[in-house]
């Protein structure tokens, strides 16, 4: 193959790869948002439903910090956040 053309394949599979990857972050990005908005609706029955989603985004050792406090770790982080 063509050095000319090798490169410029290989340019274009790191630029599918960053977009694939901004593709990723905004759907978790869209994802946390639309969760974190139905876990404020209190007197919605999917609440819980909604927070327990919303928690499940976490990583394990998640480390949160709001005005009203902080608090370590995924569990039980959508109750105390939601509260």
């Amino acid at each position: 193959m063509d050095p000319a053309i090798k490169a410029e394949l290989d340019k274009l599979k790191l630029e599918i790869n960053e977009l694939q990857d901004r593709a990723a972050i905004q759907a978790l990005f869209n994802r946390y948002v639309s969760l974190h908005d139905d876990s404020c609706k209190r007197n919605d029955p999917e609440v819980r439903s909604s927070i327990a989603k919303w928690e499940a985004l976490w990583v394990e050792d998640a480390s949160i910090t709001y005005p009203f406090g902080s608090k370590e770790g995924r569990e039980g982080l959508g109750e105390w956040t939601f509260k």
